[in-house]
């Protein structure tokens, strides 16, 4: 039930505040939570929204998508070495 709660913040921080707020939350989301997908989606909705129709920045198509997609990798990774044991599930 938080999860969703957090789910529904995050998409009213990523359309009402600038993209770093929506960053930093979504950042410490996918350290607290195991296999946090939805920073996968906000990077697809940053590119959507924002894309500016191309949907390029510096050459690379889909930057925030690849950016949101190596973030939760990255925390995946980490997750099984760091804490293996989460706080919440």
């Amino acid at each position: 039930m938080f999860r969703i709660a957090l789910d529904i913040g995050l998409i009213l921080t990523f359309l009402l505040f600038p993209w770093w707020v929506s960053f930093v939350i979504a950042v410490v989301a996918s350290i607290f939570y195991k296999k946090f997908f939805e920073i996968i989606v906000l990077g697809i909705f940053t590119d959507l929204f924002f894309g500016a129709g191309s949907a390029t920045l510096w050459g690379i198509p889909f930057f925030y998508t690849l950016f949101y997609t190596g973030i939760f990798i990255v925390t995946y990774i980490l997750e099984q070495y760091i804490r293996p044991n989460r706080i919440l599930s």
